[in-house]
Protein backbone atom coordinates (compact mmCIF):
# COMPACT_ATOMS: atom_id res chain seq x y z
CA UNK A 1 0.00 0.00 0.00
CA UNK A 2 3.02 2.30 1.01
CA UNK A 3 4.81 1.54 -2.12
CA UNK A 4 1.58 2.32 -4.15
CA UNK A 5 1.23 5.93 -3.03
CA UNK A 6 5.26 6.21 -3.51
CA UNK A 7 4.61 5.65 -6.77
CA UNK A 8 1.28 7.20 -6.99
CA UNK A 9 2.93 10.73 -6.14
CA UNK A 10 6.16 10.18 -8.08
CA UNK A 11 3.65 10.06 -10.94
CA UNK A 12 2.20 13.14 -10.12
CA UNK A 13 5.51 14.97 -9.51
CA UNK A 14 6.47 14.25 -13.05
CA UNK A 15 3.45 15.21 -14.73
CA UNK A 16 3.67 18.51 -13.46
CA UNK A 17 6.37 20.31 -15.16
CA UNK A 18 8.87 22.41 -12.20
CA UNK A 19 8.29 26.25 -13.12
CA UNK A 20 11.78 28.45 -12.49
CA UNK A 21 10.21 31.62 -13.49
CA UNK A 22 10.71 34.16 -11.13
CA UNK A 23 8.09 35.59 -9.10
CA UNK A 24 6.90 39.36 -9.85
CA UNK A 25 7.98 41.61 -7.62
CA UNK A 26 5.84 44.07 -9.04
CA UNK A 27 8.33 46.91 -8.44
CA UNK A 28 8.39 47.62 -12.67
CA UNK A 29 4.69 47.62 -11.95
CA UNK A 30 5.06 49.99 -8.74
CA UNK A 31 7.19 53.14 -10.30
CA UNK A 32 5.29 53.04 -13.88
CA UNK A 33 2.39 54.23 -11.56
CA UNK A 34 4.44 56.63 -9.51
CA UNK A 35 6.26 57.57 -13.16
CA UNK A 36 2.39 58.48 -14.29
CA UNK A 37 1.19 59.89 -11.35
CA UNK A 38 4.09 62.57 -11.16
CA UNK A 39 3.81 62.94 -15.30
CA UNK A 40 -0.19 64.13 -14.74
CA UNK A 41 0.58 66.03 -11.65
CA UNK A 42 3.28 67.71 -13.63
CA UNK A 43 1.18 67.81 -16.43
CA UNK A 44 -1.56 69.63 -14.46
CA UNK A 45 1.02 71.76 -12.56
CA UNK A 46 2.49 73.22 -16.54
CA UNK A 47 -0.29 74.72 -17.36
CA UNK A 48 -0.56 77.23 -14.54
CA UNK A 49 0.69 80.34 -15.15
CA UNK A 50 3.68 81.21 -13.32
CA UNK A 51 4.05 78.65 -11.06
CA UNK A 52 4.47 76.20 -14.36
CA UNK A 53 7.92 76.33 -14.08
CA UNK A 54 7.96 74.18 -11.21
CA UNK A 55 6.58 71.16 -12.85
CA UNK A 56 10.37 70.47 -13.92
CA UNK A 57 10.70 68.68 -10.58
CA UNK A 58 7.82 66.04 -10.44
CA UNK A 59 8.51 65.86 -14.28
CA UNK A 60 11.87 65.35 -14.66
CA UNK A 61 11.47 62.23 -11.41
CA UNK A 62 8.47 60.83 -13.40
CA UNK A 63 10.49 60.58 -16.52
CA UNK A 64 13.33 58.34 -14.38
CA UNK A 65 10.89 56.31 -12.35
CA UNK A 66 8.89 55.56 -15.73
CA UNK A 67 12.28 55.28 -17.48
CA UNK A 68 13.07 52.51 -15.16
CA UNK A 69 10.18 50.66 -15.35
CA UNK A 70 10.00 50.70 -19.23
CA UNK A 71 13.76 49.15 -18.70
CA UNK A 72 12.57 46.67 -16.27
CA UNK A 73 9.28 45.84 -18.02
CA UNK A 74 11.20 45.33 -21.26
CA UNK A 75 13.77 43.08 -20.26
CA UNK A 76 11.14 40.68 -18.43
CA UNK A 77 9.37 40.51 -21.36
CA UNK A 78 6.12 42.36 -19.50
CA UNK A 79 3.79 44.84 -20.68
CA UNK A 80 5.07 48.27 -21.22
CA UNK A 81 1.98 50.43 -21.98
CA UNK A 82 1.86 51.81 -18.34
CA UNK A 83 5.10 52.46 -18.21
CA UNK A 84 4.93 54.27 -21.64
CA UNK A 85 2.20 56.15 -20.86
CA UNK A 86 4.19 57.97 -17.69
CA UNK A 87 7.45 58.46 -19.91
CA UNK A 88 5.31 60.54 -22.65
CA UNK A 89 3.19 62.65 -20.28
CA UNK A 90 6.61 63.01 -17.96
CA UNK A 91 8.46 64.37 -21.06
CA UNK A 92 5.55 66.63 -22.17
CA UNK A 93 5.15 68.05 -18.54
CA UNK A 94 8.76 68.94 -18.72
CA UNK A 95 8.39 70.69 -21.97
CA UNK A 96 5.95 72.50 -21.23
CA UNK A 97 7.69 73.69 -18.13
CA UNK A 98 10.64 74.41 -19.67
CA UNK A 99 9.07 76.41 -22.25
CA UNK A 100 7.38 78.49 -19.49
CA UNK A 101 10.41 79.10 -17.92
CA UNK A 102 12.47 80.54 -21.59
CA UNK A 103 9.06 82.50 -21.42
CA UNK A 104 9.42 84.07 -17.92
CA UNK A 105 12.77 84.90 -18.74
CA UNK A 106 12.56 86.42 -22.23
CA UNK A 107 9.29 88.42 -20.50
CA UNK A 108 12.07 89.19 -17.58
CA UNK A 109 14.94 90.55 -19.93
CA UNK A 110 12.51 92.45 -22.07
CA UNK A 111 10.72 93.87 -19.02
CA UNK A 112 14.56 95.05 -17.93
CA UNK A 113 15.45 96.61 -21.68
CA UNK A 114 12.13 98.40 -21.64
CA UNK A 115 12.37 100.08 -17.89
CA UNK A 116 16.07 100.95 -19.23
CA UNK A 117 14.65 102.65 -22.26
CA UNK A 118 12.24 104.08 -20.04
CA UNK A 119 14.78 105.85 -17.70
CA UNK A 120 16.52 106.97 -20.82
CA UNK A 121 13.72 108.53 -22.04
CA UNK A 122 12.55 110.40 -18.58
CA UNK A 123 15.92 111.83 -18.53
CA UNK A 124 15.58 113.07 -21.86
CA UNK A 125 12.24 114.76 -21.50
CA UNK A 126 13.77 115.94 -18.09
CA UNK A 127 16.63 117.88 -20.32
CA UNK A 128 14.12 119.06 -22.82
CA UNK A 129 12.05 120.66 -19.97
CA UNK A 130 15.07 122.03 -18.85
CA UNK A 131 15.92 123.89 -21.85
CA UNK A 132 12.37 124.83 -23.10
CA UNK A 133 12.31 126.77 -19.35
CA UNK A 134 15.80 128.13 -19.94
CA UNK A 135 14.66 129.29 -23.32
CA UNK A 136 11.56 131.26 -21.63
CA UNK A 137 13.48 132.54 -19.18
CA UNK A 138 15.74 133.97 -21.59
CA UNK A 139 12.97 135.27 -23.80
CA UNK A 140 11.24 136.93 -20.70
CA UNK A 141 14.56 138.58 -19.57
CA UNK A 142 14.92 140.10 -23.45
CA UNK A 143 11.41 141.60 -22.70
CA UNK A 144 12.12 143.03 -19.31
CA UNK A 145 15.28 144.71 -20.63
CA UNK A 146 13.08 145.51 -24.04
CA UNK A 147 10.48 147.24 -21.81
CA UNK A 148 13.31 149.16 -19.50
CA UNK A 149 15.03 150.25 -22.70
CA UNK A 150 11.62 152.58 -24.18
Amino acid sequence: MEEQQNSTQQEQNESTPIQNTPQKTGTSSALAIVGLVLGILALILSFIPCIGVYAVVPGSIGIVLAAIAFSKNSKANEPKGLSLAGLIISILATIIAIVWYIAIYSAADNLKDFSDDLQKASEQLQETADQMDEAEEAEEAEEVIDDTME
